[in-house]
């Protein structure tokens, strides 16, 4: 339902369906799964992958993680925020903009983060390390 993957289970009272949380895309009769809905932020009506966007700022040179959330918006309902680590010796304004710059050529306008945190993110979930 909604792309979101759904099974039947059989209950006491009778059956029901309960959510996985997977991301589902159909095509034909094959059922391929693409991510969590908790890793998706509705941005004005528009899905967001936040990992997508983590991990397109983790391209950008100064970056050594980044963490995209879902930023509660009164207007759009959402937003994203960025939080990152930036690189020893990197200029954490110049780092913001690359990745500004990097993510705008890349992902749709509802996809860019409004909202920017440099924070010391450790190797927690969704705090991915860079490896190069």
């Amino acid at each position: 339902r909604d792309g979101v993957l759904e099974l039947r289970r059989r209950v006491a009272a009778g059956s029901g369906w309960a959510s996985t949380g997977d991301l589902v895309e159909e095509n034909g009769g094959l059922i391929r799964v693409v991510g969590r809905a908790d890793a998706v932020a509705n941005v004005g009506g528009v899905k967001v992958s936040l990992a997508r966007v983590a991990e397109l700022a983790e391209e950008v040179p100064g970056v050594r993680r980044a963490q995209a959330v879902a930023v509660a918006s009164p207007v759009t309902g959402e937003v994203v925020g960025l939080r990152y680590a930036v690189e020893p010796g990197c200029e954490a304004e110049a780092v913001r903009e690359a990745i500004r710059a990097h993510l705008s050529e890349r992902l749709p306008k509802a996809a860019w983060p409004r909202d920017w945190e440099v924070a010391e993110l450790g190797p927690e979930v969704n705090a991915k390390r860079r490896l190069a």
